[in-house]
């Protein structure tokens, strides 16, 4: 698994910690403004399968950078965008909880 986000490395080695996340990263790709280009190039530098890889966001723009990078899509309900406002979108996936998450992470 890797993370991609706009947010502050320190901030989400702060947040992967408290998580006890620790360790089942293989990349933490920090202060990403432009999330379709690294969708991509994350894609071809782990010579991942696009067609089996999910990119999940907490907004409809991430929904679409995940779309342009040619990757499945999962929307988390719990975080900046309304429920309403990712469906229409129109990801793979509606994520309610963790639980949720995990279910669609194993399939």
């Amino acid at each position: 698994m890797i993370v991609i986000s706009s947010n502050a490395r320190e901030h989400l080695l702060s947040d992967i910690k408290k998580a006890n996340l620790h360790g089942i990263f293989s990349e933490i790709n920090s202060e990403v403004h432009d999330k379709s280009e690294d969708i991509r190039e994350t894609i071809a530098r782990n010579n991942f399968n696009p067609e089996e890889t999910i990119f999940i966001g907490d907004t409809a723009h991430e929904v679409e950078a995940g779309k342009s990078g040619g990757t499945k899509t999962g929307a988390v309900t719990w975080g900046y965008n309304s429920e309403d406002k990712l469906k229409a979108a129109k990801p793979d996936f509606i994520i309610h909880d963790l639980k949720g998450l995990e279910g669609i992470i194993l399939k």
